[in-house]
């Protein structure tokens, strides 16, 4: 069976990852697809974006990296089709095989490639964001999968491959990994699937448990993961934060409210819309002005994978607001500094007590947070370990040199928008 493995030319690093972890797998006729590179080779091709497409969880129109991708993946169902391939196993450069890889994708292989159009062997599922129910089991490993993000890892007829390159794929572009479920007919969102209602649709399969996930950096935008070396990000994470079975998720403060105190719906919907799009918008932004966690103390770094930082200017008047609603409602007099963290799937902070200062406050910006993608406040009561969820709009206050912890985000995670403030 043909692999084809999407990878920017100059990405010599990542395409050495590649060949080592498919030389443990029973993968062997593998090739590199040069990448459509977001930033200069867009010109080369005849494309439209959708005219009113907006990413449904995070709010923005698709970006030059997305349509690259989009592209990159087209050209590899073209060849499929082009060559008459039966059927083809498509990554990106950035995978990560659980142990249980070959033994499961070897069973996947002896399925007969006439029912079914697209296999994908790894997946984030957004069916609960939207109350779609659960999936259809098929067999005790397989379901019909629903709205799912990821297009890192997939298997793909030819049948398959005609379903997607159709005559409208390149005129109304939007992200691969929404153009997949809305051509498997999984799309929550009439408004852009109704753009190819008249298409065939796919036949769609997934795992139960995945056996493909993603390394950290393929979150990153180009104008970030160019920036930083691909060797700091670690595929796991060995710091041990509490015993699950401990852990007691809470609502209530009581007694400790003198030391930790949460509000939520924080700031203003003005307010939190414009932190929101300056967070975002600087992240994406080429022109950043960003640091990263790499020069914080080693011991608070150990095994985490990568956290950027931006500190807002005092001259910014988003410095201003952020100020004044912080002194109000949390009644601190001197600010020290306004941050914006970017943390990436894995990244955690473990015990500690910001010595250096009186206290911190934690807002979450993100407008969607699935719990099971980790990232909870931490903090102890007496022998009880207790947990905050991120939260939209939430805000978290712990002075007096409490003791917390953030845990690790999940492999599967969003990138985690927060604003930290030290006073």
């Amino acid at each position: 069976m043909k692999t084809f493995i999407i990878s920017l030319k100059q990405e010599t690093a990542r395409r050495q990852y590649m060949e080592n972890i498919l030389n443990t797998t029973n993968i062997t006729d593998f090739s590199f697809i040069d990448a459509v590179y977001g930033m200069t080779d867009l010109h080369k091709y005849n494309f439209k974006v959708m005219p009113d497409w907006i990413d449904p969880i995070q709010k923005r129109k698709i970006n030059v990296n997305e349509i690259g991708c989009f592209l990159s993946h087209y050209s590899i169902w073209k060849q499929i089709i082009d060559n008459n391939i039966d059927v083809a196993l498509i990554l990106e450069d950035d995978c990560v095989f659980k142990d249980d890889f070959n033994t499961k994708f070897t069973k996947i292989l002896q399925i007969d490639t006439t029912t079914y159009d697209y296999f994908t062997l790894g997946r984030n599922r957004n069916n609960n964001l939207y109350n779609l129910g659960p999936e259809i089991v098929i067999e005790n490993d397989y379901v019909i999968p629903k709205y799912s993000y990821n297009a890192h890892s997939y298997l793909l007829t030819n049948a398959g491959a005609k379903i997607l390159a159709n005559d409208l794929a390149l005129k109304y572009i939007i992200p691969v990994d929404e153009y997949i479920p809305l051509m498997h007919d999984s799309f929550p969102f009439p408004k852009y699937s109704d753009y190819f209602k008249n298409m065939k649709k796919l036949r769609a399969i997934g795992l139960v448990n995945d056996i493909v996930s993603q390394r950290a950096l393929h979150i990153l935008p180009s104008s970030v993961s160019n920036r930083y070396i691909p060797e700091y990000i670690c595929n796991t994470h060995s710091t041990s934060f509490t015993d699950q079975n401990n852990l007691k998720i809470t609502t209530q403060l009581s007694h400790m409210e003198q030391t930790l105190r949460i509000f939520d719906n924080f700031l203003d919907d003005a307010l939190y819309n414009e932190c929101y799009e300056y967070s975002t918008g600087r992240f994406e932004s080429p022109e950043m002005s960003l640091r990263t966690n790499l020069s914080w103390d080693q011991n608070i770094r150990k095994d985490s994978n990568l956290v950027l930082t931006h500190s807002l200017s005092t001259d910014n008047d988003l410095h201003k607001k952020i100020n004044d609603i912080v002194k109000t409602k949390c009644q601190v007099d001197s600010i020290k500094d306004i941050m914006f963290y970017y943390w990436t799937q894995g990244s955690h902070i473990p015990w500690h007590n910001d010595g250096c200062h009186n206290g911190g406050i934690t807002i979450y910006l993100n407008k969607v947070w699935d719990e099971d993608w980790g990232g909870i406040f931490l903090f102890k009561d007496h022998e009880t370990i207790n947990g905050f969820y991120p939260k939209q709009n939430r805000s978290i206050m712990q002075v007096g040199g409490i003791k917390h912890s953030v845990a690790p985000t999940t492999q599967n995670s969003d990138i985690r928008f927060t604003i930290q403030i030290f006073f």
